[in-house]
């Protein structure tokens, strides 16, 4: 039986992460992927190697202006939440060609038990990050909203597909937790309609309306942005047309009345919440919706 993931165990994998990289005596360099890396004088064998891992899988997205929302290849498939569209423009960044994966949540965060992973609210993966960043000393961070929705467009060199990479679902989405697909998108990104759903870092809020935006994020809010498929996405058939104007109905897991899961989160454009806080884990010890969300972490690179 999984155990219960609180507060406490957010906290518990901060310590954990403090502990091991406290008094820091020496700091080594190395460069990865052209990022140069400063590690801890304490840092483990394990940290290192799964730091190696996710350095060397950021690809470089090179910012631009674009459309974000619903887009005319939306259309047919577009909720209320997706619109007004609005012109947006991001700065350079780096961002993971593969979400993180429960093995390397688990080395990093040590003795956490292999529970944490698949039950891992927002907090944990935050948590994550701060201690991925204390290692190699660079500035890991979750992506916003407008990173992640450029990133699954293909960036500067995208087709304008409906989903990820491809105008056909079953290119880019598999009904497996563990093995996703294999065909990335423009940028050579992988797994943004599959496996797991992913954390944003922007709170949850309908777009403002604003005709430009510059590198947006909305930081206060209780509930935070969820993007992209997840591997219990499904073809129900239910009205395209419905309102989901109400926040509830943008929940993940209640997308639709009657639907639990649809395939249209698989969507480049299409937008969920989730509560920042919450554990998400039944009295069964069972995980809730945030099984199904995980992390895909950025590096922001200042153009100034």
């Amino acid at each position: 039986m999984r155990k219960l993931m609180s507060i406490s165990c957010v906290i518990a994998l901060l310590s954990s992460c403090a502990e091991s990289l406290d008094e820091p005596q020496t700091r080594a360099l190395e460069t990865i992927n052209g990022f140069e890396i400063t590690w801890r004088g304490s840092v483990t064998a394990e940290q290192q190697a799964v730091v190696r891992e996710i350095v060397s899988d950021m690809v470089f997205v090179e910012g631009g202006v674009f459309v974000m929302g619903a887009t005319p290849e939306q259309a047919d498939y577009a909720r209320v939440n997706e619109y007004p569209q609005q012109y947006v423009s991001l700065s350079d960044y780096y961002i993971c060609r593969h979400e993180l994966t429960d093995e390397q949540f688990e080395a990093i965060m040590q003795d956490t038990g292999p529970y944490v992973y698949f039950t891992a609210a927002y907090e944990s993966w935050a948590a994550l990050l701060d201690c991925i960043s204390e290692i190699s000393g660079l500035a890991f961070d979750m992506p916003t909203e407008a990173q992640w929705e450029y990133a699954a467009r293909g960036g500067q060199a995208s087709m304008g597909y409906v989903y990820p990479g491809s105008d056909t679902l079953e290119d880019v989405w598999t009904d497996s937790s563990t093995e996703g697909s294999t065909m990335p998108n423009e940028l050579g990104l992988y797994n943004m309609a599959d496996l797991k759903s992913e954390w944003c870092k922007d709170a949850y809020a309908d777009y403002d309306g604003s005709s430009f935006l510059y590198d947006p994020c909305i930081t206060e809010g209780s509930h935070r942005v969820v993007r992209g498929g997840n591997y219990l996405c499904c073809g129900y058939d239910s009205d395209y047309t419905e309102d989901s104007s109400l926040l509830s109905h943008c929940r993940l897991g209640h997308y639709y009345s009657g639907a639990a899961y649809d395939y249209r989160y698989c969507r480049t454009t299409a937008r969920s919440y989730y509560y920042t806080n919450s554990t998400s884990v039944s009295t069964s010890g069972r995980g809730g919706y945030t099984r199904y969300i995980g992390c895909r972490p950025v590096i922001n690179i200042s153009n100034e």
